[in-house]
């Protein structure tokens, strides 16, 4: 273990007097105290705190994730082509020791740079909180909806394919479909039928909900809040309007609890509420009685909730499990880098790295670029189209795209960062992408002739 102390120890030396590392601290520096300092938002601390949360944590990601591959790539490939690197596989030292000892220091040098600049960017968020004259409705807001982290809870999604297959089942043995018929598309336009019925709440008419599971939070907590989007008419239709409705909770007491709504519908909504309404069981019953004038039916889509934000933990605990994902993003990308860079040489390894990132992020919207059915399906225009799709689904396990986990946006909306995500974050780039990668750049580099290099000058 000493060797690979002393090739990560070496390897930081050299990633310190590198002008990418400089110029990579200058731009980590100015982005965590220039932004917090010169932010202007929109006039509430609500809009100034997302502001500089947003701009701070995506800046010191990039320039953290830039130079984390830009290092990496250059490690040893200019070790190699300087006749360095036959110096230290002289020595007895095995060459899976070199690349971890390589990696490693490329990985801490930027996880120590990373947590300075986080620790940097939140003390500075809090000094500007501090000289800020917002009225106490303003802070109250702020510590409920984003100085928090808040833990989303749903209510159960109905199995419409199930649905399906009961009313297909009681119309065959009724004998009211055809002979001949196809049972695949019987079954889909009745899952159709269904969802749309459920989606759809026609005037005057109500429909109710029911969460479980809720753990309770304490009582000098925040208010929980109802988070939910509607539509008139067509969700499709841009043009939306306002709709007049009326929430219904059910109190632990077995009181209603009565709470009038006027808002626009094609957005999302976020409506405070006690936490006292939560029963001891973890249970919320609620309604939504649509009370349009002009009898226009409101659409709830199914991934628009309702769903119930409840405060589960510190904004600091979160700002820290923010971190931990960008940490694990650079594990990869420094895994990536040496990789590369044990193969070709340093313009090459360069633009492997890059096309690889590049890769990963076009295939995404590529993939979502296909129309998709009411049921969540995908609906082709011929064969082509969708060997496309496959090829592009195919792609996407080969690729990371690191856009998919990005945490800023649920920082700065007050989102619980879950046990769960960090721990499938890490399974993914760490353990399904940075290690079998790892093995491959290993394999490579024991296998590597050196001397090549000698020759080829």
């Amino acid at each position: 273990m000493h060797a690979l102390y002393a090739i990560a120890l070496q390897t930081i030396r050299t990633s310190l007097r590198q002008k990418v590392f400089l110029a990579e601290l200058l731009v980590v520096l100015l982005v965590v105290t220039a932004v917090p300092y010169t932010a202007m938002g929109d006039g509430t601390a609500v809009g100034l705190v997302q502001l500089i949360l947003t701009y701070t944590m995506g800046l010191l990601v990039t320039a953290c994730s830039a130079a984390t591959l830009w290092i990496a790539c250059v490690s040893m490939s200019r070790e190699i082509e300087g006749y360095q690197m036959h110096l230290v596989t002289s020595a007895p030292t095995p060459r899976w020791r070199v690349w971890l000892g390589k990696w490693a220091g490329v990985f801490v040098l930027q996880a120590l740079l990373l947590a300075a600049g986080g620790a940097i960017g939140y003390g500075m968020l809090h000094w500007r909180l501090a000289h800020e004259n917002f009225p106490k409705p303003e802070r109250d807001r702020l510590n409920a909806e984003v100085l928090v982290a808040r833990r989303e809870y749903r209510p159960p999604q109905t199995d419409f394919w199930r649905l399906a297959d009961e009313e297909y089942a009681r119309r065959r043995d009724r004998g009211e479909l055809s002979a001949g018929h196809d049972p695949e598309s019987i079954r889909y336009e009745l899952c159709r039928q269904i969802k749309a019925r459920s989606s759809e709440l026609p005037a005057d008419g109500m429909r109710g909900w029911t969460i479980t599971g809720i753990a309770r939070p304490a009582a000098d907590a925040p208010a929980i809040f109802l988070r939910y989007r509607y539509y008139v008419g067509d969700p499709v239709m841009k043009k939306q309007s306002v709709v007049n409705g009326a929430w219904f909770f059910r109190a632990p007491d077995s009181r209603s609890v009565v709470a009038p709504q006027r808002s626009s519908s094609a957005s999302f909504h976020e409506m405070a509420l006690p936490p006292a309404l939560i029963q001891p069981d973890g249970k919320l019953e609620f309604a939504f009685r649509n009370l349009s004038e002009d009898g226009a039916s409101v659409i709830f889509q199914a991934g628009d909730g309702p769903s119930l934000l409840v405060p589960a933990t510190s904004f600091a605990s979160n700002y820290v499990r923010t971190l931990l994902l960008v940490l694990f993003q650079l594990a990869f990308l420094a895994a990536l880098g040496c990789t590369v860079s044990s193969i070709f040489s340093t313009p090459v390894a360069i633009f492997m790295a890059a096309g690889y990132l590049a890769a990963g992020l076009l295939i995404q919207p590529s993939i979502n670029a296909r129309y998709r059915a009411e049921d969540g399906s995908y609906a082709y225009t011929g064969q082509m189209d969708r060997a496309a799709h496959l090829m592009a689904a195919g792609a996407k396990v080969a690729v990371v795209s690191l856009g998919d986990f990005d945490a800023a946006s649920g920082l700065a909306n007050g989102r619980l960062i879950t046990n769960r995500r960090l721990v499938v974050s890490f399974g993914i780039l760490v353990g399904l992408r940075a290690l079998p990668m790892a093995l491959f750049g290993i394999w490579i580099f024991t296998r590597r002739e050196l001397g090549l290099v000698v020759r080829e000058q």
